[in-house]
């Protein structure tokens, strides 16, 4: 097990809280990993986005390429030339579910939103 707090996020409800919990343990020197998916992609149109993005590091956030296909679309080209559609997140960082499920088994503290 790491030593990390896990944070899936698949909704747009409650973005705000997402981000303070993440500066918060930031501030306390705990790593956090970011995973959107579902609804929660849309949050990368967010004008909080960034704040959260710098305050986990952009290394530690992940989006769901399927539900960032399925409710943005937006440069999807991108991809298929191996970038990232979305300015901050790296282009490693598109993933798949299974990204959740390593959260599950990996991380020290899991707080869903």
């Amino acid at each position: 097990m790491s030593e990390f707090l896990a944070v899936p996020v698949f909704t747009e409800k409650y973005f705000d809280h997402v981000v303070e919990i993440v500066k918060a343990a930031k501030k306390l020197g705990k790593e956090v990993k970011v995973f959107m998916s579902g609804d929660g992609v849309k949050n990368v149109k967010n004008p909080r986005f960034k704040e959260m993005l710098d305050a986990a590091g952009a290394e530690n956030v992940y989006i769901c390429e399927a539900s960032y296909k399925r409710y943005i679309g937006e440069n999807m080209d991108k991809l298929r030339q191996m970038e990232s559609p979305v300015e901050g997140i790296p282009y490693k960082n598109w993933v798949t579910q299974a990204k959740n499920a390593e959260f599950l088994t990996d991380a020290d503290r899991y707080v869903v939103f």
